[in-house]
């Protein structure tokens, strides 16, 4: 099993933070596909994402508002992984700062591509998803 791992910190208050990426039928804070379809609600939900990267299908795994943290399995993706669970967890890092960890456990189709699969999803973790979360955050 392999682990990609960030971690950032966003001059926003958690609760701020939180109440724009909670809701996991919505990623348009976060990320540039957009939720397609939705499958039930809460922990099992299904979401169907269209991106540039292709059609990706998570189910939410676990969501806990008072810990501030949710995981998601990606069912489906163009990612060339098996076993994927994201996770996301927030904790305050000063009076108006919050510190974002997104970690994702994989397991490469291809051993080889391990080190380059971690790198990249890092790089989708870093420069796309918190990137994109941040910005929205000093618009709000």
């Amino acid at each position: 099993m392999e682990r990609a791992h960030v971690r950032e910190e966003v001059d926003a208050p958690i609760d701020m933070v939180w109440k724009v990426i909670r809701d996991f039928a919505d990623v348009s804070a976060w990320a540039s596909g957009r939720v397609v379809h939705i499958e039930g609600a809460g922990v099992g939900m299904v979401r169907h994402i269209e991106g540039q990267g292709g059609r990706f299908v998570e189910r939410c795994e676990s969501h806990d508002d008072a810990a501030h943290t949710f995981s998601y399995r990606l069912l489906e993706s163009p990612i060339p992984v098996t076993n994927y669970v994201g996770t996301v967890g927030l904790t305050t890092a000063g009076p108006r700062r919050c510190a974002i960890d997104w970690s994702a456990d994989f397991e490469p189709l291809d051993p080889a591509s391990a080190t380059a699969l971690r790198t990249a999803i890092e790089n989708v973790f870093r420069g796309s998803f918190i990137a994109k979360l941040r910005d929205r955050l000093t618009r709000s």
